[in-house]
């Protein structure tokens, strides 16, 4: 009964693989806007004298509320697309234990102590699915900063100067 619980729980992750992809484009979407801002910031910051003479705050200003508006319905999305994975994760659950418990009972003659089992098996075991996909679907988000992150770093390690040598006496 538990490899039945556990190939179910596998079974939903797999099915819930498009959200999976989709966190990641979503991640990709949120490091550009991420980058968007601080580029927008950056400008704003280093022509905020000519802005000045020129009048044009009210359009840089615009610019960065554009940008963060952006960012903001980015967040959203994914929050919308995580919940949405997280109910069709529960409801998968519960249809699954529905279908074994009617299948085991009514149609296999499974004795009914032997289907509690199962019931507390799969009921003890959906929250850690659950919890497993929406970490899964986490890290898949944040992985595009994260890539970024590294991609930095590494330019800059290859910018560097190189370090002086040393005259050990």
């Amino acid at each position: 009964m538990t490899l039945v619980a556990l190939a179910s729980a596998v079974a939903l992750l797999l099915l819930l693989g498009k959200f999976r992809s989709q966190a990641t484009r979503l991640g990709q979407a949120l490091t550009g806007s991420n980058k968007a801002i601080h580029g927008c910031m950056q400008q704003s910051l280093s022509g905020l004298k000519m802005a000045k003479i020129l009048g044009s705050e009210s359009r840089l200003l615009q610019e960065f509320h554009t940008e963060v508006q952006q960012l903001r319905m980015q967040q959203l999305q994914f929050q919308r697309h995580s919940s949405a994975a997280s109910a069709l994760m529960q409801a998968g659950a519960a249809t699954l234990l529905v279908a074994y418990l009617y299948a085991g009972f009514h149609i296999w003659h499974i004795p009914l102590a032997e289907l509690a089992v199962l019931a507390v098996i799969m009921a003890r075991m959906a929250p850690q699915v659950g919890n497993l996909q929406q970490q899964w679907m986490q890290w898949l988000h944040a992985l595009p900063a994260a890539q970024d992150v590294f991609e930095l770093q590494d330019s800059h390690q290859q910018a560097a100067e190189p370090a002086p040598a040393t005259n050990a006496p």
